[in-house]
This record gives C-alpha cells, structure tokens and sequence, in this order.
C-alpha cells in the first residue's frame, strides 16, 4: 500500500482494547501487527494471506490468526494466484498485474470470503479491515455484503489502484459506490474529491490507500 504512514496513523487511532480486525492481504505483517498491539489480548485479529511462504511466517506469529488464502467474491477450493519471483507481496488473483507471470509462478489457493471469514474466525464481528491484493480489491469487496452491511464495521482501509482493478474487470468508481453505498465516508475529504483523483491515477499507473470511517 501506498502511504504507510498514515494507515498506520489512522489505525492506530480507531482501534481500541477487544476489537476485531481483518487484514486482507497481510503479505509481512505490517498492518496486522499495527492491529494486533492496539486492540491487545482481548481483542483479535485475522490475517489472510494467499501466498504459502508468506502465510507460513504469519503463522509463527502468536499475536495473529492467519488464513491461508485468498479473498474473493466467493469461495472456492482452488483459485490460480500468480506469485511475482523478485517480490512475492506483487502475488495476485489478477495474472496480467504480475510482473513476468509465468506458468512457473502459478500456484494453486483456497478462496474466502471475507462474510466467511468474520463469521467462522472473528465471531461474527469486525471494526475494522485493511485490504490490498493486487488489482482484486472490488472483488473482495463483493465477497462481504454482509460485514459492510453490519454498523459494527466502522473502519475500511482499502488500496485503490485503477489499473489493476481494470485487469479484473473492475473500477475504481464502482468500488467507491460500493463503499458508498454501504455508508462510509472518506476519513479526511469528501466523494467528489477522491473521485476527482481517480483520472490522474490512470494516467501514472499510480495507486493511493482510501481510508473510511462510518459516521
């Protein structure tokens, strides 16, 4: 993701002692540690990770919970995600945003949903998800009508890359009105103007994160 920083920032500052938390493409842990310290040992977080050597470190961790595999808009035994050899957190569901996609880095992985997920590892609740997985993030997004749907959910940190959402088959306007319409706002801008960033995106391949917070 791109502003670390301020995720981590934002985060931190959301999260309280007994909350749930879901971060949907761990990759190294950045994010889900940030999580796991600030909502302590009543709290609990998920880390869900598709690619086996970084899954197999997040599982060392005693702090996190980790799934091995991917999020989608359905589950499934056995999706295609395409590993980047000189850097395995570019993986991806999407096989035309990895750099150098092969046969060779095509590795076979469960699909979750992330309505699965907080249901059958979060007790049924979350307060706040990170997801960033490489161009599928609106599919993601499609996996969880019913967590964006429940008032418990009051943070959503979501990386929004135009052009890899376009090699899914997505937008980045129809994952805003998605996240829209579920009832969250931008934490610190408005609609238009996050919509108004979309074009110059486009034209630098650029990407940025978008945090929102329900009001």
């Amino acid at each position: 993701m791109g502003d670390h920083q301020g995720l981590t920032d934002s985060l931190q500052a959301f999260l309280r002692p007994g909350m749930h938390a879901l971060d949907i493409g761990a990759h190294a842990a950045r994010f889900a540690n940030v999580m796991a310290k600030a909502v302590g040992s009543t709290g609990k977080v998920v880390a869900v990770e598709p690619d086996p050597q970084s899954a197999a470190l997040l599982q060392k961790n005693p702090l996190l919970t980790t799934v091995q595999a991917a999020a989608g808009a359905v589950e499934a035994p056995a999706r295609d995600f395409w590993v980047c050899a000189s850097d395995r957190r570019q993986g991806s569901l999407v096989r035309t945003v990895v750099k150098g996609a092969t046969a060779a880095h095509r590795i076979a992985v469960p699909v979750v949903t992330v309505d699965a997920v907080v249901t059958n590892y979060l007790d049924g609740r979350v307060e706040a998800i990170k997801v960033d997985t490489q161009g599928s993030d609106d599919e993601v997004l499609r996996g969880a009508v019913r967590t964006l749907a429940d008032p418990r959910l009051g943070w959503l940190g979501v990386e929004v890359w135009p052009e890899g959402l376009a090699a899914a088959g997505d937008t980045a306007d129809a994952m805003y009105a998605r996240i829209e319409a579920a009832g969250f706002v931008p934490e610190r801008s408005t609609w238009a103007a996050e919509r108004a960033r979309i074009e110059g995106l486009m034209r630098s391949n650029g990407y940025l994160n978008l945090v929102c917070v329900r009001p």
